[in-house]
């Protein structure tokens, strides 16, 4: 079975002032008007399983309530005879996690139940730029993979510190090759990271997709700025770097001119073809919906693959935004044993079956109202 959140409870977080929320180990709908807080919910949720929340912060201080000095989201998990509290203290400064009352890191609390994320966001991530198609593989990367996720800093650091060179045209000589070094050491191991990622989970969209539209074939493939492996061993770390520096070397005076690092992983792109047509330029609104809904299936059934048991699944407001068949794909998958947490201000989006089976909670004004049978 696997762990699954037995209760999440919130204090002075975002806009919550105090809230407990006991989620059935099946499906779960959350349903109220809009601005009530329900995407804070899924946010403090998505805290807990992930380490990190999926909306842009200025600063921490805005995950805590308006008036008040900290904020807290803590969960219980349980299951295979194991019970874990977890919790996060926010303060204007911090994040701070904890396992069963013992300080972790965020990734820490990741490692023990996972959750995979479904937002109205996710659904521009086909048609829209490179940069949000590389955040989609690189947050299934470092969830699966401690040493992805540092890998990925290491090389955002280099990046960060390299182009700050680039831009200042006083530092120069040993301090650019040393950033230039750590750059491709990084950025090496970066690029062999995401291509056996996209070769594991080709496989697991196409059968996705193909459950959704069966009468079309998805691709999804790997596409670097500069082919690092071409023509060697791609998983020798030493000739990919090799690469990758006479790749910068070849730039330089690009990069002289434009202030900017020019090739490298942060240029990469992932590609999806639909019957060999690129699903961005050619795929209708319906295929490019269907193609992130076959990205998200995917994750969750290459999460249970690897890590032995499913993530959560959160479904933030996307219901609105799918026709009737997509949503019955989409919940189908809590058919599969998978805990499912779903948002909406309309529960006309859900069958008399599904909201039979289901554990329907009412949020208003801050305050939760149970309805349903409950699993």
């Amino acid at each position: 079975m696997g762990l699954v959140i037995e209760k999440v409870s919130y204090r002075d977080f975002r806009n919550v002032h105090d809230l407990d929320l006991a989620p059935a180990p099946g499906l779960t709908i959350l349903v109220g008007p809009n601005a009530t807080g329900k995407t804070n919910c899924m946010e403090g949720i998505y805290l807990l399983t992930n380490g990190t929340t999926f909306r842009h912060l200025g600063s921490t201080s805005d995950l805590v309530r308006e008036g008040a000095e900290r904020g807290q989201v803590s969960c219980r998990l349980a299951g295979d005879k194991r019970v874990i509290d977890v919790s996060c203290e926010v303060t204007a400064g911090k994040k701070a996690f904890t396992i069963n009352g013992k300080r972790r890191r965020g990734g820490e609390c990741a490692r023990l139940l996972p959750s995979v994320l479904f937002s109205p966001d996710d659904l521009m991530v086909v048609k829209g730029s490179a940069s949000g198609r590389r955040d989609l593989l690189d947050g299934i990367g470092t969830q699966l993979n401690d040493g992805y996720g540092r890998i990925l800093r290491d090389y955002t650091r280099a990046l960060t510190q390299r182009n700050a060179m680039l831009r200042d045209e006083v530092f120069s000589g040993d301090l650019l090759d040393a950033w230039t070094s750590s750059l491709v050491a990084a950025g090496a191991m970066l690029y062999l990271y995401r291509r056996a990622l996209v070769r594991r989970l080709a496989p697991y969209v196409r059968e996705a997709y193909g459950t959704l539209a069966p009468d079309e074939e998805l691709t999804v493939t790997y596409e670097p700025s500069r082919d690092l492996a071409a023509g060697r061993d791609e998983e020798d770390r030493a000739a990919v770097g090799e690469a990758f520096a006479r790749e910068l070397a070849a730039s330089a005076a690009e990069e002289r001119r434009r202030h900017v690092t020019c090739v490298g992983p942060h240029k990469d792109d992932l590609g999806f073809a639909i019957d060999g047509r690129e699903a961005r330029l050619f795929g209708s609104q319906g295929q490019q919906r269907t193609v992130v809904l076959a990205v998200k299936m995917a994750h969750a059934a290459l999460v249970r693959d690897m890590l032995g048991h499913y993530p959560v699944f959160l479904l933030d407001d996307v219901m609105s935004e799918l026709d009737r068949d997509r949503r019955r794909a989409l919940l189908s998958l809590i058919d599969t044993g998978m805990q499912t947490i779903v948002t909406t201000a309309n529960l006309d989006y859900f069958t008399d079956e599904e909201r039979d089976r289901a554990k329907v909670v009412s949020m208003f004004h801050g305050e939760l109202r149970e309805a349903g049978l409950g699993l």
